[in-house]
């Protein structure tokens, strides 16, 4: 009897429970798709945020032609940030089912941004305006097909889909409309007139924000029927596109509210529907619980998308999303108790000569070490995330000023600079840090993590390994750096680059065996720039290729230039950028040069640094057996500063090892110095190889190098770099020409 009533039960509950899970998961579809519709709503609002940044910029590029003071520097800042609002959509493309042509349709305006970015130096201001145009078209176009893709607009919400036409048909129209205007084009006045009533048909009678703003754009449209000033049209036009694109977010934002609102009911409608199920199956646990491991699988994989979404994978540290939620809770704490909070920004040392000598691998292995010690340091209330490749940003609360945050970064490079092992190997590795402190060096977390990078990029210009707190004057840095990647290009097309030649000699007898081509750029507004100063940004914009070409050319024309003068052969040797070495055609590129100039080979030699030849020994080996039955001469430039191995020194075909300047320098006093140096010498001499000691500077050097039986040396003791006119006169003064 038992048996039969707890069937009958069974059986009675089978149809509540077969309705309620049916309007669960009904439910559960609509606030999916919800879900979406918010999503693609805030991905068209950072599409339509993002054209008005690049409108902005276009504005700016006017005001840097007609020589606005200010214009370059807030150029900079709307530069940082069309950066980040780009990160913030390709993170919205990997939340959202987008079409592939849409995919396809952003990277195209991706690369149109990073032209703009790129050539704007070379540009005039008519063709930056065709480039502003077309990335807004595109833009919009991007938001249009988002819309059509996702499905936004339900039927409940056809007033506000009514609005969101307004924003991906109707402003377009106008923008294009505000460019003719600005740029002295004809407008229609009737068209003008046409597409400003459709778009205020769009919105009911009674919406005040949109009558404010509509109010702009007639005062443009009263402006078109009439002549106006250029200075006027700009005003007009500017102070239109403001209120379009004000307008724009004002819609997204209420639309997008509507569908946060809407899925708060949904949520209510569910979590009642799982209540009055869950009631009705109370009488069986093993359904209750399958149901509830159900909802559990659901709300697992909610936590895991959330944490892909705020973690770093590799780390496990908040990344840049998560750590502005963590700055919004500090900020609040620092201001109830009146303290200062430290912004640092962490970057590790030459992290990229780890990567290219013992793979991406070693470097992951490293990255993660370091976030686990930098996790040991911190306090309660402290916090570090990870923001790219190497990069750590840390929020250090309840500083009492710079003295504590002082303490805490020397205590942070301590535990970095002692040993790591990663695989095989043992790494010793430093890092830089720059440090802001809320409230003295700003109020909101962007800015504060700019001047922190700032002053990082200070601490390394003093040496790395150390640290350095955010000044004033340190803008100034960051523009003459903005200012370096802007025209280094335009420098190679003024011709401001020259070579000059610093003189190698033999030791035993004094005599020149060659020159070593250095880099100088002299421009008109800042005088001679160091390649110190600029070599950096080259490798980081890839115009070290085109420049590193120029190099090569230039002085094996001039090694040309010297025979005809001379009647000799003066040797010159280049050095090689490790992304020069790496490129397919680099020999292919040397084998040209050699045959324009028609110089014998052996006349030019080629420098490395270890790490370019580290990432693919075996590729490194057969390129340079490639260059040497050219009959080019290779030499290791700074020999002992790298991580390759004997084994390596042993395959590659290599002429010279040339001792970096950082081991002559405390030489013959420094006793690790002194025997480093010494070890290299002896080793050149088994492996036979000649030795050349860089930056002599003193007679001490120079004698300790002629007694060790070192072969050759340069530096500024024997003689500071000259210009190819300057040769002559050394010449002149007693220095002959051997053959090596």
């Amino acid at each position: 009897m038992k048996k039969k009533l707890w069937v009958v039960g069974v059986l009675s509950v089978l149809p509540v429970l077969a309705i309620g899970a049916l309007l669960f998961y009904r439910i559960d579809r609509e606030m999916a798709a919800e879900r979406r519709q918010q999503q693609a709503i805030r991905y068209i609002g950072q599409t339509v945020a993002l054209a008005e940044r690049i409108y902005q910029q276009g504005r700016l590029f006017h005001a840097l032609s007609e020589r606005d003071p200010n214009a370059r520097s807030v150029l900079a800042e709307e530069q940082v940030r069309t950066e980040q609002a780009i990160v913030e959509i390709e993170k919205l493309h990997r939340m959202l089912p987008l079409a592939p042509e849409t995919i396809k349709r952003w990277n195209f305006v991706f690369s149109l941004i990073q032209d703009l970015k790129n050539r704007s130096q070379t540009m005039s201001v008519d063709e930056i305006d065709r480039f502003v145009f077309l990335v807004e078209r595109h833009l919009f176009l991007l938001g249009n097909e988002t819309a059509m893709t996702i499905g936004v607009g339900a039927e409940r919400f056809f007033e506000r889909s009514r609005q969101l036409g307004f924003v991906l048909e109707d402003v377009p129209v106008l923008l294009e409309y505000f460019r003719q205007f600005a740029s002295g084009m004809p407008v229609s006045a009737e068209s003008v007139v046409l597409s400003l009533e459709t778009a205020k048909s769009r919105f009911p009678l009674e919406n005040r924000t949109a009558a404010f703003y509509f109010a702009e754009i007639e005062r443009f449209a009263d402006a078109v029927r009439r002549p106006s000033e250029p200075g006027a049209r700009a005003a007009l036009t500017d102070a239109a596109a403001k209120a379009v694109f004000r307008l724009s977010a004002n819609v997204l934002a209420e639309l997008e509210s509507d569908l946060a609102r809407s899925l708060e009911r949904l949520a209510v409608y569910r979590t009642g529907i799982a209540v009055a199920t869950t009631a009705a199956i109370a009488l069986e646990i093993w359904v209750f619980g399958k149901f509830y491991r159900s909802v559990s699988a659901s709300v697992a994989a909610l936590q895991h998308a959330e944490r892909q979404a705020y973690f770093d994978p590799l780390t496990e540290l908040p990344n840049r999303q998560m750590i502005s939620r963590i700055w919004q809770e500090k900020k609040r704490t620092s201001e109830s108790r009146g303290h200062s909070t430290a912004i640092l920004f962490l970057d590790l040392d030459r992290f990229k000569n780890i990567n290219d000598t013992f793979g991406h691998r070693a470097g992951d292995e490293l990255v993660k070490a370091t976030a686990d010690r930098m996790k040991a340091c911190l306090r309660d209330g402290d916090h570090v995330c990870r923001i790219g490749g190497d990069e750590f940003l840390l929020i250090v609360a309840d500083v009492a000023g710079e003295s504590d945050a002082r303490t805490f970064a020397e205590r942070l490079l301590g535990e970095i600079s002692r040993p790591f092992a990663v695989g095989e190997h043992e790494l010793v590795v430093s890092a830089s840090i720059g440090i802001s402190l809320y409230p003295r060096d700003g109020e909101e977390l962007d800015l504060l993590i700019h001047r922190a990078d700032a002053a990082m990029y200070q601490a390394k210009r003093r040496g790395r390994n150390g640290y350095c707190f955010f000044r004033p004057e340190m803008n100034e840095e960051a523009r003459k750096r903005l200012w370096t990647e802007l025209n280094l290009r335009k420098g190679m097309e003024r011709g401001e680059f020259v070579l000059y030649y610093q003189p190698r000699i033999e030791l035993s007898e004094g005599t020149l065996t060659g020159m070593e081509a250095l880099l100088r750029w002299k421009t008109v507004e800042r005088g001679i720039v160091t390649p110190m100063e600029f070599l950096d940004v080259a490798e980081e914009t890839g115009f070290i290729v085109p420049l590193g070409e120029w190099i090569l050319r230039t002085a094996c024309r001039q090694v040309e230039q010297w025979r005809a003068e001379y009647g000799t052969d003066i040797p010159v040797s280049v050095n090689i950028s490790s992304i020069q070495f790496q490129r397919d055609d680099f020999v292919g590129t040397v084998e040209a040069v050699l045959r324009e100039t028609s110089i014998a080979p052996h006349c030019l030699e080629l420098e490395l640094r270890e790490s370019a030849m580290m990432p693919d020994a075996d590729a490194a080996a057969a390129k340079l057996r490639r260059l040497k039955d050219l009959g080019v001469r290779i030499a290791i430039d700074d020999f002992g500063t790298g991580f390759s191995s004997l084994q390596d020194l042993k395959r590659f075909p290599i002429d010279r090892l040339k001792i970096d300047r950082s081991f002559i320098k405390d030489v013959p006093h420094g006793p690790k110095d002194t025997a480093i140096t010494k070890t290299i010498i002896a080793l050149g001499r088994r492996l036979n190889l000649r030795t050349v000691a860089e930056g002599v500077e003193t007679d001490d050097q120079l004698s300790f190098l002629q007694v060790r039986k070192c072969n050759e040396a340069q530096g500024n003791f024997i003689c500071p770099p000259l210009a190819p006119e300057s040769v002559a006169n050394w010449l002149r003064q007693g220095s002959t020409l051997r053959a090596t």
